[in-house]
């Protein structure tokens, strides 16, 4: 199995341990006299199942991420810096969003409301930030299809 497959497969097992979780919350109580629509016994062991074939297979991304070496660093280096790299583009971003907001003034006697930096050039910088994470991306996703997951 390839480490692209291993994840989507990741991401179905979380989202059907969402779905049993939800569907077990829902038949927690029943009024006397009534049934749960599904048994919670076997929600609870289908639970247990879908977590314990989550934790395996998180193990085993977890350690093929840690062994694959792609231009001297691992995979998982390349993950957490490509995660960072999207936050502080997210917070950049919101930060020149506001900074670049005009504040209208209705009369001279208002109070003045201006930018603290300079919105261009770090509207550059984020620029460039946002297509060193594309190509990181693109990098870890090639990764990702020709990988096998150990």
């Amino acid at each position: 199995m390839k480490l692209a497959e291993a994840l989507i497969e990741r991401k179905e097992l979380q989202s059907r341990l969402s779905r049993l979780n939800q569907r077990l919350q829902a038949n927690a109580l029943v009024q006397e006299g009534d049934v749960p629509s599904e048994d919670p016994k076997v929600l609870i062991k289908d639970v247990e199942t879908t977590i314990d074939e989550l934790t395996t297979l998180v193990d085993r991304i977890n350690k093929t991420n840690g062994v694959v070496i792609v231009d001297g660093k691992t995979l998982s280096e390349m993950l957490t810096k490509r995660d960072f790299m999207v936050k502080r583009i997210s917070i950049m971003r919101e930060f020149l969003q506001k900074a670049s907001n005009k504040i209208e003034r209705y009369s001279r006697n208002e109070i003045m409301i201006t930018a603290t930096v300079d919105v261009k050039p770090y509207q550059k910088i984020v620029d460039k930030l946002s297509y060193e994470a594309r190509m990181l991306d693109a990098k870890i996703q090639y990764t990702n299809w020709n990988t096998e997951l150990i």
